[in-house]
């Protein structure tokens, strides 16, 4: 009977530390309430930083695209937040998980009841993070910018598409044809995400095309500007071309542009064509000297 008190003693003894050092590890931890659509940035280091610290301008980065984007996402509906510790909780529909960033990484974590929550490590631009949160939330940016933000509420893909005709592009910047694709033959189609205010593009991300082709292609869309129309997304697809004979100075020759539609511009260049300036002078130097034979070229 006494070993049998023993027992039960020092079972009651060891439920007692596990729960202590729960109560710990959950005192040691923020713990975060996600009970709607939200994203928490995280950047463990930030508490830690050294004035001299090598991070210190990766943080600063970071903060800045991070302010510039959360009252956005706030008016949206979507809770922010920000966590500089080493680990965090997460708080959703009743069930509660301990989140530690890879390797003490930055990032963002992106969460809501019933869906598989989102980590998306590094640092990344507004323009960036408003992207992804838009495809995670199921947000439809061209409806929150037409109908303004709707308090506590994220709007969502259920909200039906509106049919409005593709603004018409009024004003372009530079074009250009990449002189490293130019100088490689490489040609194609880019096709390009735009999301636009009602005359600008704010956000251009290409989603079809080669590697070489598509900064250049998200360069120029950013550049557009339309005429006044209703807020929307669309895609664009922009023609690579090579036509032509080749010349030595094409990458110095202007390119052709053509608007086909709203939607579809051709970019078409000279194909360039490899020269040896030494064999042009000579042959440049032969054809005079058969003009003038006795003349000393």
């Amino acid at each position: 009977m006494g070993k049998m008190r023993s027992l039960v003693g020092l079972a009651a003894t060891a439920l007692g530390l596990c729960v202590a050092v729960v109560a710990q590890s959950s005192e040691k931890f923020s713990v975060i309430n996600a009970d709607g659509p939200t994203v928490i940035a995280f950047f463990p280091r930030a508490s830690s930083l050294q004035p001299n610290d090598d991070s210190n301008e990766a943080l600063a980065d970071f903060g800045f695209y991070w302010k510039s984007v959360s009252d956005s996402l706030g008016q949206m509906g979507i809770k922010t937040t920000f966590e500089d510790g080493e680990s965090f909780y997460v708080r959703t529909g009743g069930k509660t998980t301990l989140f530690t960033p890879k390797g003490g990484n930055c990032g963002f974590y992106l969460v809501e009841r019933g869906k598989q929550p989102r980590l998306l490590y590094g640092v990344m631009t507004d323009s960036d993070l408003l992207y992804e949160t838009k495809h995670y939330f199921g947000l439809r940016v061209s409806d929150v910018l037409r109908d303004g933000p709707v308090k506590g509420k994220a709007q969502t893909a259920d909200v039906p598409p509106r049919a409005e005709p593709l603004p018409k592009v009024v004003k372009m910047g530079q074009v250009y044809y990449p002189p490293l694709a130019l100088r490689a033959r490489i040609t194609g189609d880019v096709r390009v995400k735009v999301t636009t205010d009602g005359e600008r593009v704010v956000i251009a991300e290409a989603v079809v095309g080669h590697s070489m082709l598509k900064p250049a292609a998200v360069d120029m869309v950013h550049t557009w500007q339309f005429e006044p129309h209703v807020p929307m997304s669309f895609e664009v697809t922009l023609h690579f071309k090579q036509s032509g004979d080749s010349q030595c100075d094409a990458l110095s020759l202007p390119v052709s542009v053509r608007v086909e539609a709203p939607n579809s511009v051709t970019i078409d260049a000279v194909p360039p064509l490899i020269c040896d300036p030494s064999s042009t002078i000579t042959r440049r130097r032969r054809w005079l000297h058969r003009l003038w034979p006795f003349h000393q070229y």
